[in-house]
């Protein structure tokens, strides 16, 4: 295994070796695939090093740095140990001897290593902050020194953590004092520790405690004046969005706005109104809504089929995409509503205030909107269908029988029908005069291609249902039905499709299912002469199909069988 330390580091080759010089490997035994060993760090990590002709061609650790995909140090140590192999006197420093134990103390402490080289990746800001937490601040300066020696870019990462403890402990600690010191010391504060962030790159955190800032003045009641560094807070915040990036934008705004809306300090609530309107113009999905209304303008606002018909021209998907950004921006329900009064050429808005009136039981105002809409919408036949549905809902509201049954007919014969239940219901409101001059209307639509069977067995036309009965699944479907009206015709309907399937069957499945479906006559009257019958037929008309006479026979014989069973 030579070369082998090219898959490391130089900084995980230095802490494996020295775990293998403090006999952490605690155990290595050779497999067929290569080497197993256990390795004591916080826990004891197991490593799979696979071999294939002297080179390592793969290698595993149960550690967390190792989940990755990195080459950790408990590999590492397992090779030392196993290849014998030191680190040049120049690459390796004794100071590296007390490191071993380090490593231990803050895996037991912090749950996780805290010296890896490239622990970002599963180490973040929170989780930093989190474990600084548990310190003092006296403590948390002692660690930074540690880390900056080792690791200098974790040590940014909980300097940067740091710092902003320290910052919000300073905050809280402004409005213990007398408040007359407040507006001096406040002012110190943005001049610093928020400016700070800010200059840092921080600008998140710098709103995030520009907010905390505005809310301990809101719960901390005051008589002396501080507008002038509310006002200042109020620019810092504008100017750390504005330097953010475009993906944070919306998040900050949004958490100023929170901010804001749960204030009770009068003279908060006052200079907060021009700071609003300044802040909503950051959010980055207010540039969208400008976009959408330049979409939007592009088009004619006279119909929404302007030209061709069949053909929307408007962008209907932006006007609610843009109804949706304004309620996530916060816009009030008068903006919202002027704005769709603004658009109400387009169905989508006119259907929205139909479905909002039905909702509130104002069935009469929901009718005005549908009269206006087919007017408007007279060539399109998806929305006439639609808003004839809104009409049913509307007149059943107000217990309307007259139009509504008018509304049910014009449904039921112009849309395509599965069900019987519009047809139940009018049924039930019509006069039996009414209901018989219907019929034959609504058998002669195309929407009641799906219904036509039901129907007419409904109103016992028993001969026009055969006459439609035209394929053998739809015999299977009706069967049952098709028996009561009458029950012989039923019968020579069925031999009539079996005579059929028996011309063009081939297979042996198609025999098969044949012969189950002619055993079916033995329930109609005479049945079993008419299968003794058929049968026959078919073993002199079929006699040059083997697979049939087969099936066949094999089905005589059990039908004889059941018969005789039956008849004991």
């Amino acid at each position: 295994m030579k070369n082998w330390q090219r898959f490391f580091r130089t900084r995980i080759l230095e802490r494996g070796y020295g775990y293998a010089r403090n006999d952490a490997v605690l155990s290595i035994k050779e497999t067929k695939q290569g080497y197993r060993a256990v390795v004591s760090g916080s826990e004891n990590y197991d490593v799979l090093i696979e071999v294939k002709n002297g080179k390592i061609v793969d290698m595993s650790c149960s550690c967390p740095y190792a989940d990755s995909g990195n080459s950790c140090k408990h590999m590492a140590a397992v090779l030392f140990v196993l290849t014998g192999d030191v680190l040049d006197e120049e690459e390796y420093d004794d100071d590296y001897e007390d490191e071993f134990e380090h490593d231990r103390y803050y895996e037991d402490r912090y749950g996780y290593d805290m010296y890896e080289d490239d622990s970002e990746h599963y180490i973040d800001e929170y989780d930093l902050q989190e474990s600084i937490n548990l310190l003092t601040l006296k403590e948390a300066r002692e660690l930074l020194y540690e880390f900056s020696m080792n690791n200098h870019r974790l040590a940014e990462k909980v300097i940067s953590a740091a710092e902003k403890i320290e910052s919000r402990h300073r905050l809280l600690c402004i409005f213990e004092h007398d408040t007359k010191y407040w507006g001096k010391q406040l002012n110190t504060f943005l001049s610093a520790d928020v400016t700070g962030h800010i200059n840092r790159g921080d600008a998140k955190f710098a709103v995030e405690l520009l907010c905390e800032l505005l809310k301990l003045m809101d719960e901390k009641k005051t008589d002396f004046d501080l507008s002038e560094v509310i006002q200042r807070c109020f620019e810092m915040i504008i100017s750390a969005i504005e330097n953010s990036a475009e993906y944070l934008k919306s998040d900050m705004v949004v958490q100023c706005q929170k901010m804001i809306n749960a204030f009770k300090n009068e003279s908060l609530l006052k200079l907060s109104d021009a700071f609003l309107k300044e802040l909503r113009e950051l959010d980055p999905r207010v540039k969208k809504l400008h976009e959408l209304d330049h979409l939007i303008q592009q088009v004619s606002k006279q119909s929404e089929c302007p030209t061709v018909i069949g053909i929307s021209y408007q962008p209907v998907e932006a006007v609610l995409y843009r109804i949706d950004l304004m309620k996530e921006l916060g816009y009030s329900r008068e903006e919202i509503a002027a704005y769709k009064a603004e658009m109400r050429h387009f169905s989508v808005i006119r259907c929205m205030e139909i479905k909002e009136a039905l909702a509130e039981n104002n069935a009469s105002k929901a009718l005005e909107i549908v009269a206006e809409s087919r007017k408007l919408d007279r060539y399109d036949k998806s929305l006439q269908k639609q808003y004839n549905q809104y009409a049913i809902e509307a007149y059943r509201m107000l217990n309307d029988e007259v139009n509504l049954i008018r509304e049910m007919k014009n449904w039921v014969l112009h849309t395509p029908q599965f069900g019987l239940d519009y047809i139940h219901e009018l049924r039930h409101m019509m006069s039996p005069k009414e209901w018989d001059d219907f019929v034959p209307k609504l058998l002669k639509s195309d929407s009641a291609a799906g219904i036509r069977i039901e129907l007419m067995i409904e109103a016992g036309m028993k001969d026009e249902v055969f006459a439609q009965i035209q394929f053998y699944h739809q015999f299977l479907k009706y069967e049952d039905e098709l028996k009561e009206l009458d029950i012989h015709k039923a019968q020579e309907r069925l031999i009539e499709f079996l005579e059929n399937m028996a011309a063009q069957a081939s297979k042996r499945d198609e025999y098969r299912n044949l012969f189950y479906q002619l055993m079916k006559l033995g329930y109609y009257p005479g049945g079993h002469d008419e299968i003794y019958r058929i049968a026959q037929n078919w073993k002199i008309m079929y006699k040059k199909r083997p697979a049939m006479m087969e099936e066949l026979s094999f089905a005589f014989r059990k039908w004889k069988f059941l018969k005789q069973c039956k008849e004991s």
